[in-house]
């Protein structure tokens, strides 16, 4: 009996690898963003403060306890605006957008949410907090000379 070549066995080894793989990338989840324009972005920020308030102010930003669902959070140099209180147990379809220069997206309680951001294109994050604390939305991409002091606390109540 004949032995096959060895380049036709790795060929078909190779094809086997790929109808195994592809089904699996297919089901990898790849960040959502859109196209935004700022003035729109902003009025939806604006609105979701008027709707949620706490009345409370961190540094001088104002607090918002949205509900579960669409959240709208504006990145620029240097801070976050508005501040967020989630609670726990909820899941968030945080839209995020710059609203100058190139900034990263990250939250201190989960590290798979870290996303670049761009002007004019909002990223959709979904966060599920499971427990009560104070975190931080830090920028993880160098944006300028005080990038280190760029962040916002993101504040977990327990679900009520």
């Amino acid at each position: 009996m004949a032995r096959k070549p060895f380049s036709l066995r790795l060929f078909w080894l190779c094809i086997l690898v790929l109808l195994v793989a592809l089904p699996a990338w297919r089901r990898h989840d790849v960040p959502a963003r859109y196209s935004a324009d700022m003035k729109d972005f902003k009025a939806k920020v604006e609105a979701m403060v008027a709707a949620h308030g706490t009345g409370s102010l961190e540094g001088g930003i104002p607090v918002v306890h949205p509900p579960e669902g669409d959240v709208f959070l504006l990145a620029h140099q240097f801070g976050w605006y508005p501040v967020l209180e989630m609670e726990a147990g909820r899941t968030y379809r945080l839209h995020v957008l710059s609203e100058d220069v190139m900034h990263g997206f990250a939250v201190t309680f989960d590290h798979s949410a870290e996303r670049i951001l761009m002007p004019n294109q909002a990223e959709i994050v979904t966060l599920k907090p499971t427990m009560p604390g104070q975190y931080q939305v830090i920028c993880a991409d160098y944006c300028g000379i005080e990038h280190n002091g760029m962040r916002a606390p993101l504040i977990v109540t327990p679900s009520r």
